[in-house]
């Protein structure tokens, strides 16, 4: 999120309309809140066993124009490195800030590149699934 902020902030700065700290704040909010993850967690319930538990439950989200919507197992950032250090959800939703502007093939390569880097000697301890899909209504 830092990287989006200095480069909004380089932007906002670069443009020489803005003339007091209070707008220049204010469009550093506007330009960043567009790119804060909404995170939609499943229902934790297993599928293979039947048990008397609650049903499952639908979201409804309102997509825009060039939304992204990735959907992922807890494989990538539950990975450990060679130094034994989990990779963590956080440190997976800020890599997927700083790729979400590259096309959908980039992003396929720096996730691959940066799990292999991660995890170094270590083995893969579960399956990795990360999709992504763009939205595109035109």
């Amino acid at each position: 999120m830092s990287m989006l902020g200095i480069a909004f902030l380089n932007e906002i700065v670069r443009r020489r309309e803005i003339l007091n700290s209070e707008q220049v704040l204010n469009l550093l909010r506007k330009n960043t809140t567009k790119y804060n993850l909404q995170t939609i967690k499943g229902d934790r319930m297993p599928i293979g066993i039947y048990r008397k538990e609650k049903n499952f439950t639908s979201k409804i989200i309102e997509l825009q124009d060039n939304d992204t919507i990735y959907l992922f197992s807890d494989g990538y950032p539950d990975q450990f490195s060679s130094d034994r250090k989990k990779f963590t959800t956080k440190r997976f939703k800020e890599l997927i800030i700083d790729m979400q502007e590259k096309n959908m093939q980039e992003q396929k390569h720096i996730l691959s590149e940066n799990i292999e880097q991660w995890k170094g000697y270590a083995d893969q301890l579960d399956d990795i699934l990360v999709l992504g899909v763009k939205i595109n209504f035109t």
